[in-house]
């Protein structure tokens, strides 16, 4: 199988293997908690419903503030058992993710963002 061949299902970044739903939000003990459903297929053969858990905060990665799971795990599984499993699925779910160009825009002008207690706390400029 060639790249394009793997590759022929992505949208958006999303890939035929992974089918991520609504994401779902909680603030809790000063950490984003983020609960995915999702489906997983293998190889086209077997496809399984699992719930994407990641923990974690935000850190500044250049001009913009990014959400940086300290614990991701897929069902059951704790991902960081696995170097590199954790910040790949991350990245597939968020390229899978459409924002609205205003809300892109309030994100970058943000000079701080960090999760107190179970508030989010965004301070501008």
């Amino acid at each position: 199988m060639d790249r394009g061949d793997r590759h022929a299902g992505e949208r958006g970044g999303a890939a035929k293997w992974l089918t991520p739903q609504s994401l779902n939000f909680r603030l809790a003990n000063d950490r984003l908690q983020i609960g995915v459903p999702s489906t997983l297929s293998l190889f086209g053969l077997v496809s399984r419903e699992v719930i994407l858990q990641a923990s974690g905060g935000f850190e500044r990665k250049g001009s913009r503030f990014v959400f940086v799971a300290e614990e991701f795990k897929v069902g059951g599984l704790a991902t960081e058992r696995f170097p590199g499993v954790a910040s790949f699925l991350a990245g597939r779910l968020m390229k899978a993710q459409e924002m609205p160009e205003e809300v892109v825009a309030a994100w970058d002008g943000l000079r701080e963002v960090r999760v107190v207690g179970n508030g989010l706390v965004l301070t501008l400029p």
